[in-house]
């Protein structure tokens, strides 16, 4: 079996923390998936860590699950980012058109500015 890189942890972490916000809301994965316009087979490889979600998609499921986006960072881990990285959040941001969401995305920024 493959060594699990960082990065790989990241998701996984990630994919662990939306399964459990989903269950702690009893929300089925069919129904959180067709909220996202997604298939259920696709949330299932999110929550497994398998797939890799955009931040885009990450605040999506944060407003479907009606959770703050820094519910599933965890602080202790890095996020290796390259130059690419910064253009392709700017271009994620100028598709947000709800306030709140992009206030969630700010905060989270400002919790990841520090880590390293």
């Amino acid at each position: 079996m493959p060594r699990i890189q960082p990065i790989d942890n990241i998701y996984l972490s990630i994919g662990q923390k939306i399964k459990s916000a989903r269950m702690e809301k009893k929300i089925k994965i069919k129904d959180l998936a067709d909220k996202l316009g997604i298939t259920y087979q696709q949330l299932q490889k999110h929550e497994k860590g398998v797939n890799r979600l955009t931040i885009c998609r990450l605040i999506e499921i944060a407003h479907a699950l009606d959770v703050p986006i820094e519910y599933f960072i965890d602080n202790k881990l890095t996020i290796p980012m390259g130059d690419d990285y910064d253009l392709k959040i700017a271009a994620c941001l100028t598709h947000i058109k709800n306030r709140d969401i992009k206030r969630h995305f700010y905060k989270l920024c400002l919790s990841l500015e520090n880590v390293t």
